[in-house]
C-alpha cells in the first residue's frame, strides 16, 4: 500500500482540475393595472469539466539524459439543447433536462535526449 500511496500523491500533485458553468436566466414582470404577468427565459445552460495530468521524468543513461514528458487531458461538457425557453411554461421540465454531451481525451508523450553532440 505504501507504493500505491506514493504514486497517488505524485499524480495528485501533478493534476489540475477546472469546472466551468454558465447560466443565463432572465425574468420579466408586467405590473399593468389589469394584469400581473411573469415571464422567464433560460437563454444558456452549460457546464464543462477539464482534468489535466502532466509530469516530467529525467533518466540518466551513461553520459546522456533521457527526458520523458507525458500528459493526459480529459474534457467533458454538457450543453442544454432546448434553450431559449420559458421556464415557467415548462411544467414537466423536459426542456430543463434536455442536454447534449461531448468531450475529448488527449494523451501525449514527449521524449528528448540531452547532451547529444551534434554538428
Amino acid at each position: 500500500f505504501d507504493k500505491a500511496t506514493e504514486l497517488f500523491d505524485e499524480i495528485s500533485n501533478k493534476t489540475e482540475l477546472s469546472l466551468d458553468a454558465t447560466i443565463d436566466f432572465q425574468v420579466s414582470l408586467d405590473l399593468s393595472l389589469d394584469s400581473f404577468i411573469i415571464t422567464s427565459s433560460l437563454n444558456e445552460l452549460r457546464a464543462s469539466f477539464r482534468a489535466t495530468i502532466a509530469n516530467d521524468f529525467n533518466i540518466p543513461i551513461g553520459n546522456f539524459t533521457l527526458g520523458i514528458s507525458p500528459s493526459i487531458e480529459i474534457f467533458l461538457e454538457a450543453n442544454n439543447n432546448a434553450v431559449p425557453f420559458n421556464v415557467f411554461d415548462d411544467t414537466n421540465f423536459t426542456n430543463l433536462a434536455s442536454f447534449d454531451f461531448g468531450g475529448t481525451f488527449d494523451a501525449k508523450v514527449g521524449a528528448r535526449i540531452n547532451e547529444v553532440p551534434a554538428e
